[in-house]
């Protein structure tokens, strides 16, 4: 029997690590998932600099807001490229994501560090023109994003609406036709967005703006059932303040109302100490590559479920 050939390139071992890590950011099984959050919170941990910022840029392109939670952490996300001078490659991937994203389908912290990096790039129009000569099809890459129903005091829309403006003036500072015409266009979109008399379909094709309602997304393993968990400790603690309160209002008075909320405070204190184990569990999975902030945070959900169980006491005691 002819004896296999073992021997590999690093051509051949250099693909195969690809081929994995691009089903791993497909993200299309919960092991897949787990995986890519396992490899975003090692690139949280380490922080964006000029050297790595492509791979996070790659990572924002990932639609699974559980992998994208883990990169940004408590980070602010307008923020998170803060550290690399914008230049000509991540703005061009930055309007690719915004391209390929329908109405809707973007995770809204993606959305805010894209706009971050375009709001530092024409934070000077000419100058960000000279980094990246956008077109009228960017334009409507970025402006389909607004929602209208929201207003103007919504976070994103604001951004947007800022980068907007700015592109505006691009026509008093480039005489060439095509830098004219951004500017119209991107003056026209931010008009439309303010003017109750129009509608963003007049000025953006009406194809860009179909709205993806429900975006699927494969949580990480054990991320559905902790989910589920945690959530029906939840209900049940609710319930309990509720029939608790209920039986004080009824009962009001009442000699043995003391001994009939006996075993409703006990349940409580049960799953107010159950609750916080489920929070703890979490957190320090999540946390695992960042200590300090770990211990910061858990002390904060210590402090709410503390500050909750004292609510829970004085309704018991009223």
């Amino acid at each position: 029997m002819e004896a296999l050939d073992q021997s590999w390139s690093e051509a051949e071992i250099s693909e195969i690590e690809n081929r994995l890590l691009r089903d791993i950011f497909g993200c299309r099984t919960a092991e897949a998932a787990e995986a890519a959050m396992g490899y975003a919170r090692f690139l949280h941990a380490i922080g964006v600099t000029p050297e790595n910022y492509p791979v996070f840029l790659r990572m924002l392109e990932i639609e699974n807001h559980w992998v994208i939670d883990a990169l940004i952490g408590d980070h602010d996300p307008f923020l998170l490229l803060s550290a690399v001078q914008p230049n000509e490659f991540s703005v061009s991937r930055v309007f690719v994501m915004l391209t390929r994203w329908r109405k809707g389908g973007i995770y809204t912290k993606n959305l805010s560090v894209i706009l971050g990096v375009l709001q530092s790039v024409y934070s000077s129009p000419a100058d960000g023109y000279r980094i990246y000569p956008l077109t009228v099809a960017d334009v409507n890459a970025l402006g389909k994003h607004l929602d209208k129903e929201k207003g103007q005091d919504d976070t994103l829309n604001r951004a947007i609406i800022e980068v907007l403006e700015r592109l505006s003036t691009l026509e008093d500072e480039y005489p060439p036709p095509e830098v004219e015409d951004v500017a119209i266009h991107a003056s026209a979109v931010r008009n439309a967005f303010f003017d109750d008399r129009k509608r963003m379909e007049d000025v953006i094709p009406p194809v860009l703006l179909v709205t993806l309602d429900d975006r699927q997304e494969v949580p990480p393993r054990g991320q559905i059932g902790e989910d589920i968990q945690l959530q029906r400790t939840v209900a049940e603690i609710d319930g309990l303040y509720d029939r608790i309160q209920a039986l004080a209002e009824t009962t009001s008075g009442d000699p043995s109302l003391a001994t009939r909320l006996q075993p409703l405070r006990e349940r409580l204190v049960a799953l107010q100490e159950e609750e916080a184990r489920q929070i703890e569990a979490r957190l320090r999975r999540s946390l695992a590559f960042d200590t300090e902030e770990a211990e910061r945070t858990l002390r904060a959900a210590r402090e709410s479920i503390e500050s909750r169980a004292r609510v829970g006491e004085r309704l018991l005691q009223s």
